[in-house]
């Protein structure tokens, strides 16, 4: 089917309809993007042919135009038109292009003159130049703001490269359209990521499974058996042995998966496998889940500055709990109890993970009731915590001693650790289960 053509006189126009050769496919793509966090489409590497079609695309799909028009056929006078959009509360829009790979404050001037000083066929609301070329000179910005004013009250506007790209970045069957699937892929944001990028950035810590370093969350390093070769370089943790203590903690984790907010603080003494069984146990988080370690200018303010912003689906890591809840300064202790029961007992923000580990003369004090005719110093800690410890025994029973010796044959420092070993007792001291 032939566009249709509209002799008005010495122009002729022709309807954008279904039909016509712009409304379809362009003629050719750009070529993909060569980076996988790109801030610019590459609109410069568009053909002519396809730029026009682009234009048409933004006025009728992204900017709503209920009809659009081509002003002219090849080689004629355009004064300064290439698309015409009509809109639906009757205003028109102008689009002219210009595929330049640089745009001047002066090549403005020519582009916006060449409509205001022309025929004008008729009168617009609004007249947008676009152009391929990366916009950057803020020379350019100020003779756009001073053509505004003498020209007011035409609306004028100038898309240049950035322009174009933040229009189309919620576009992704345009941007698909003029420049490949593969392109749209890595460019385009869905308004779900977008809003996930948003609440992202508002929420403290990070992303669970960057976390891929045990020592970074102070779990205890492992024993070098005397003699290893770097050729045969033992994994990063050995295996882990788990005991009655991870069945318990394992349950509270994955309640917390199924939305419920939990504590849990593992109390043993020093070297025991508190910190390690924590780690092990938040490996069965799925993915979506944070992680925040407050540490900075100091366990207990970090914890008071940043608990307003966790968010559902966070892990806070307190390993070391004393820290946190009794301070040279008791008051602020009990402030971070308090604050974190207002967390465990926040419905919107459900579920969340606090896991803390503490040798027992620390929990001890934070639990223990003041004697008769003493100030409660830990009254808030002390309700916060009640309940809530998991007890990791210093020794291995019979059956957790079997697995050791099980591990020992395919892992060099558990043989050591089996060896020096008594009824269980010093494995642990050994850093082979590792964390205090």
């Amino acid at each position: 089917m032939q566009p249709a053509e509209v002799d008005t006189g010495d122009e002729v126009w022709e309807e954008l309809n279904p039909g016509h050769p712009l409304v379809g496919p362009p003629p050719d793509l750009a070529p993909p993007l060569q980076i996988t966090a790109p801030l610019l489409l590459n609109a410069d590497q568009l053909s002519w042919e396809s730029l026009e079609h682009l234009i048409v695309a933004l006025a009728r799909e992204v900017e709503g135009a209920v009809r659009a028009r081509l002003y002219g056929r090849r080689g004629q006078k355009q004064h300064g038109i290439d698309v015409v959009g009509y809109f639906a509360n009757g205003s028109l829009t102008l689009y002219q292009a210009k595929r330049w790979r640089r745009f001047t404050a002066d090549n403005l001037t020519e582009a916006v003159r060449e409509y205001v000083d022309g025929k004008r066929p008729f009168a617009a609301d609004r007249f947008v130049v676009v152009t391929t070329a990366y916009i950057g000179d803020t020379a350019v910005e100020e003779r756009l703001q001073q053509l505004q004013l003498e020209y007011y009250p035409l609306d004028i506007d100038l898309w240049g490269c950035q322009q174009l790209s933040d229009q189309l970045a919620r576009q992704p069957e345009v941007v698909t359209r003029f420049f490949g699937r593969a392109t749209a892929e890595i460019f385009c944001v869905s308004e779900h990521e977008m809003a996930s990028n948003l609440l992202d950035r508002s929420r403290i810590g990070s992303d669970l499974r960057a976390f891929t370093d045990p020592f970074a969350l102070d779990v205890h390093r492992v024993i070098q058996v005397e003699g290893e070769a770097t050729s045969d370089r033992l994994p990063l943790l050995p295996t882990y042995v788990g005991r009655q203590h991870d069945l318990q903690l394992g349950e509270i984790v994955a309640a917390a998966d199924c939305g419920v907010s939990k504590l849990a603080v593992l109390v043993g003494e020093s070297s025991t496998g508190k910190t390690r069984a924590c780690w092990e146990a938040i490996q069965a988080l799925p993915t979506g889940w944070r992680l925040w370690q407050p540490i900075a200018p100091s366990p207990a303010q970090a914890l008071l500055d940043g608990v307003a912003s966790v968010a559902s689906k966070s892990v806070l890591w307190l390993d070391e709990l004393a820290p946190f809840l009794s301070t040279p300064r008791d008051e602020q202790g009990e402030l971070v109890a308090a604050a974190l029961r207002d967390l465990l007992n926040d419905p919107t923000r459900q579920p969340v993970l606090v896991l803390g580990t503490v040798w027992p003369k620390d929990w001890d004090v934070l639990t223990a009731l003041p004697d008769p005719g003493q100030p409660d110093q830990h009254r808030e800690a002390r309700t916060l915590l009640t309940g809530r410890s998991v007890s990791v025994p210093s020794a291995f029973d019979d059956s957790a001693l079997k697995k050791a010796r099980e591990a020992s044959h395919t892992d060099r420092r558990f043989a050591e650790a089996v060896e020096q070993a008594r009824d269980g007792v010093g494995i642990h001291e050994l850093g082979l289960v590792v964390a205090s």
